[in-house]
């Protein structure tokens, strides 16, 4: 099927600035990593702060299980709290994550000659 589409005219969007930003989570995804075939968690982030057309507002976080240390590293400490979720030594449930409010520290980065943003931390709302 042909369709009509002048996609030469489409607006490239751009990374956002480096900055923090209010967002919503969502229920992460198991994945395998492409490169290491380690299991990961990847979650998406929906910025809910005003930032324009011409940028991207949906970000994506993946973290990696760790040998040894398994879900429980620091990256995950800190977005659990940052989300207020419970968890005790057994651990706490993905689905939690759903729709809960937090903080994002964005950087931008380059990535493959291309610049990109990048989750550096996550900060209570």
């Amino acid at each position: 099927m042909r369709i009509e589409a002048n996609l030469f005219e489409v607006k490239e969007k751009n990374p956002l600035p480096g900055a923090t930003y209010n967002a919503i989570v969502s229920a992460p995804k198991l994945e395998k990593s492409k490169d290491s075939g380690k299991d990961m968690l990847v979650f998406d982030f929906k910025v809910i702060d005003p930032v324009g057309a011409d940028y991207f507002d949906n970000l994506r976080h993946w973290i990696v299980k760790q040998e040894g240390a398994g879900w429980a590293t620091f990256t995950m400490k800190e977005l659990c709290d940052a989300c207020g979720l419970s968890y005790d030594p057994t651990g706490f449930d993905t689905d939690d994550f759903a729709g809960k409010m937090c903080k994002i520290v964005v950087e931008q980065t380059i990535y493959k000659d291309k610049m990109v943003n990048k989750i550096v931390h996550f900060l209570k709302s």
